[in-house]
């Protein structure tokens, strides 16, 4: 079975942006946009790869949680669930527009 891997577009950096964004990155006002607009896009690329390959949006959600808990090593914060979840669900949305 191949593997399909997503290359970074516009449309998923900003999905990490505007539902992800577990650092908070963008409280840095516009300055992120220049030093920081590639921060989240392998997790991004990653989500999508695993959704366009059969992963459901659950799973994916997961993934973008442990990656917020253990691999940036944040813990679990309030909110953590819920933006994986809305960031696993707008990624499929998109995947469903380009297909």
């Amino acid at each position: 079975m191949h593997l399909q891997q997503f290359n970074i577009t516009s449309e998923l950096r900003q999905i990490g942006w505007d539902f992800y964004d577990p650092i908070g990155l963008r409280n840095m006002g516009t300055e992120w946009q220049s030093t920081c607009a590639d921060e989240y896009d392998k997790y991004m690329c990653n989500a999508a790869s695993m959704l366009k390959n059969g992963e459901s949006v659950s799973n994916v959600a997961d993934y973008l949680e442990y990656i917020e808990i253990d691999h940036i090593e944040l813990g679990a914060g309030e909110n953590t669930r819920n933006r994986a979840e809305a960031t696993a669900n707008a990624i499929a949305k998109y995947i469903l527009s380009i297909v």
